[in-house]
């Protein structure tokens, strides 16, 4: 069975299994052998979601560790659809013994907030991108007179008709962002896929990087933005805006420590003149 980890280790262990559901390796995930039957894998699922349900991964004080928690347990969720399904784990060991390591990094690739996608795109056909082109198009006549939940109607029958295109859900949620107004947490959670739908399909797009920054600042997860931020300078070092905001943070940062040394001065100051008055 399962040991839950002690306090001092539970970061290690969330890193440990986040990185593992980015790579996409399930067996690593249950701790399991390749040649483990459905009954072995459902039973790891159960025990990997027993310790993760655990008190210590709910903390409401770390939004950061309560977040790596719940990606750990929808990799649980999605290792255990991969691997009861015959279908899809032909594929996925398939995969894994063409690239020859354990590590199933580019065999069936699983967004953590959707369905089951294969690592190739599909084709899709000219007819289907010529349509996606021309609803772009009526989006952007829509945003013209500010019709926005008209264009938000027609970015979702372009993701019906394509979802491969990392912009349309760059674009869909960028405009649910920007409705600040309407911004409920449903919506915020829709946002939220879209965007990492668009991270999966372009994880090395500056811009697409950043509107993420952007979104985990609106959701108040301050580690979260400058993680994004940094994400977004390793894959544009010039990006002006990552550039602006990194150094807003920065002199937030200097800010807040001349405060604490004037505090501390201060509070030196009044405790000398108490020892001063005492001694007298």
């Amino acid at each position: 069975m399962y040991a839950v980890p002690k306090p001092s280790n539970v970061r290690e262990y969330l890193a440990e299994k986040v990185a593992m559901v980015d790579r996409q390796d399930w067996y690593r995930l249950l701790a399991i052998e390749p040649d483990a039957d459905a009954g072995v894998v459902a039973e790891a699922c159960v025990r990997m979601v027993r310790v993760l349900a655990d008190d210590r991964f709910l903390r409401a004080d770390s939004p950061e560790l309560s977040y790596a928690a719940e990606r750990a347990r929808k990799g649980v969720a999605r290792a255990q659809m991969v691997l009861q399904s015959p279908t899809y784990r032909r594929a996925y060991d398939e995969s894994r013994r063409m690239q020859g390591r354990k590590s199933a990094r580019g065999a069936v690739r699983i967004r953590l907030t959707g369905d089951l996608e294969p690592a190739k795109p599909k084709e899709v056909s000219k007819d289907v991108k010529r349509a996606v082109d021309h609803l772009h198009t009526q989006v952007r006549e829509a945003l013209s007179v500010d019709a926005f939940v008209v264009a938000e109607a027609l970015l979702e029958k372009a993701i019906r008709l394509d979802s491969s295109r990392s912009a349309t859900h760059l674009r869909l949620a960028c405009l649910i962002i920007q409705q600040t107004d309407k911004l409920t947490d449903s919506r915020r959670q829709r946002a939220r896929r879209h965007l990492e739908a668009a991270c999966t399909k372009a994880p090395y797009d500056a811009q697409t990087r950043y509107c993420m920054a952007v979104f985990w600042k609106h959701a108040g997860i301050l580690p979260r933005y400058r993680q994004e931020l940094e994400a977004t300078l390793r894959c544009d070092p010039s990006h002006a805006k990552a550039l602006r905001d990194i150094e807003k943070i920065r002199e937030h940062k200097r800010a807040e420590l001349q405060k604490e040394r004037v505090a501390v001065g201060i509070l030196s100051g009044v405790m000398r003149r108490v020892r001063a008055v005492s001694g007298s």
